[in-house]
């Protein structure tokens, strides 16, 4: 039996005890990946200091102290090593380098054959200062924020353009982002599309299990309650619609900035319910009578091709990737920021006979097993 090659993942939103609903879509690959190479995790948090202001029980501080700085996650040794960063990501072009001194000594200790770094930014950065350090080979890849928006940030977009510069290869989840990528750097040619996937034992009809508590009817929105994901457009849409049923919010976040949008004729179709977890979204999903995604922003979203893996059809702005996987068979798309456009096209799709194998039949190209199969390949011809 031959020696398995190590890959050492490098990813901020790696799942951990106290955020086991983050990176999804890192996990489900690295699940499928442990049969070809060892795999190794780094995915270093924010220090915290235990001075004000930081002890406040108000936000997420606390859980952040509490990662242990070594675990197993899913058979995966991980570690959590502690980096200096400033909230809101205010010196973002110096997280990378913060971020590569804190795993440095791990990394040499380690001597992976090859690094997989999720988002250009900090986790790109720091696996490019390691080739330069170590001459590790390195893969990045971009999934929507990082090419979208972090290049508007002071000194981002030019440090963009080195790190897609250097990386031995650059994977995007959509042709739009690949297309971005390349107007940052127009000089790079090692841009391929590998989309996320979903995992099809989850996100299936074979599960009969009920919800009992949820209405009969519902339009469900899943994602984080964040202005990015168009939240408020979505509220707001209420107002405007003719055939008025709940809306159920799955997602983490903050709802106080939504209150200048909710008044009490409006409240009572909102029900929000927090983060959930992987299994419990796919029951919401498959009870639902229509999902909704009327993001300002994306990569290419994976809550659409489980929820088409359901049969379901989808509304969502036309914006990223989102043209990509949405089409009139399983979905409608409408210009972003239009509340008044995107209860038109939920009133049209609540009405519409759809072809529920047809969009079941659309989403298996997305399956996990399908996407890593792909990026299995690639990483076997870097290393």
């Amino acid at each position: 039996m031959s020696h398995k090659k190590t890959i050492l993942i490098l990813s901020q939103v790696f799942p951990n005890e106290q955020f086991p609903q983050n990176g999804t879509f890192v996990i489900e690959r690295i699940k499928r990946m442990k049969k070809e190479f060892n795999i190794i995790v780094i995915s270093p948090q924010p220090y915290v200091p235990s001075i004000w202001p930081f002890n406040t029980n108000s936000n997420n501080w606390n859980k952040l102290k509490s990662i242990p700085t070594v675990d197993t996650i899913e058979g995966i040794q991980t570690y959590y090593p502690r980096y200096f960063t400033m909230p809101k990501q205010m010196l973002l072009f110096m997280e990378g380098f913060m971020y590569y001194l804190s795993i440095k000594k791990l990394v040499k200790n380690i001597k992976p054959d090859l690094i997989q770094a999720y988002f250009a930014l900090p986790d790109g950065h720091a696996a490019s200062l390691i080739k330069n350090n170590f001459n590790t080979p390195f893969v990045v890849t971009v999934l929507g924020s990082d090419i979208n928006i972090y290049p508007k940030k002071i000194f981002c977009k030019k440090l963009i353009n080195k790190i897609i510069g250097n990386a031995n290869q650059v994977l995007a989840c959509s042709h739009k982002l690949k297309f971005d990528a390349k107007e940052i750097n127009p000089k790079v040619n090692n841009i391929k599309v590998i989309p996320n996937g979903f995992d099809p034992d989850v996100f299936s009809n074979n599960n009969k299990e009920i919800l009992n508590e949820v209405p009969k009817k519902y339009i469900l929105f899943v994602g984080n309650l964040l202005p990015i994901k168009g939240v408020d457009i979505l509220i707001e849409s209420i107002k405007y619609l003719q055939t008025k049923i709940p809306i159920i919010l799955i997602g983490k976040g903050e709802k106080k900035w939504l209150k200048q949008h909710i008044n009490p004729d409006i409240e009572k179709y909102l029900i929000f319910l927090g983060p959930k977890k992987h299994h419990e979204i796919a029951l919401y999903m498959r009870q639902s009578t229509l999902f909704v995604l009327p993001s300002r922003n994306e990569g290419l979203p994976t809550v659409l091709a489980e929820n088409m893996a359901l049969g379901k059809p989808a509304v969502a702005s036309k914006v990223g990737g989102i043209p990509e996987i949405i089409n009139e068979k399983n979905g409608i798309l409408v210009n972003k920021e239009d509340p008044k456009l995107l209860a038109k096209a939920i009133d049209s799709a609540l009405t519409k006979q759809w072809d529920k194998e047809e969009i079941i039949k659309q989403s298996k190209k997305f399956t996990w097993d399908r996407i890593v199969k792909h990026e299995t390949a690639i990483y076997k011809e870097l290393i």
